[in-house]
């Protein structure tokens, strides 16, 4: 990944920049075999809404857009004040638990790192995500628009 996708890929995530997390979503992948079972995060996605500037009769926000991420081929964590709260391979329970606490929260801005791709998304109250592409094959992460 040179400077100029880096810089593109913010680019194009900028009209999420200053909007709230109203939804976190997430697949959990259970493999299950003879004596050994385990369970990891596979994808999460996060949905971003912004206050309307005059409020519907039963609709106060718009909501902007998503960002996935595939934390099936790439590495993800959150992090709070620079502390790991949770990690892609961690357990299913610590997932559910610790996810959702993005919420309510607005997203500051991206910074992706060339030549690899790691990419951080900043929230507000010190949380970011950072995701480590592990593959070309498959995108780590995409950001789609509810267009």
């Amino acid at each position: 990944m040179t400077q100029t996708d880096a810089q593109t890929l913010q680019e194009s995530s900028r009209f999420l920049w200053g909007a709230s997390v109203w939804q976190v979503r997430f697949n959990i992948r259970h493999c299950l075999q003879t004596g050994y079972s385990y369970a990891s995060l596979e994808e999460l996605w996060i949905d971003f809404h912004e206050p309307l500037a005059v409020p519907e009769k039963n609709t106060k926000y718009r909501t902007l857009g998503s960002v996935r991420v595939n934390a099936w081929t790439a590495g993800a964590r959150l992090e709070k004040n620079g502390k790991m709260i949770v990690a892609s391979g961690d357990a299913a329970t610590k997932v559910v638990e610790e996810l959702p606490k993005m919420i309510g929260f607005r997203l500051l801005r991206i910074e992706i790192q060339s030549p690899g791709g790691d990419t951080c998304f900043v929230f507000e109250n010190e949380f970011v995500l950072t995701c480590f592409p592990a593959t070309q094959a498959a995108p780590s992460w995409a950001v789609c628009t509810t267009d």
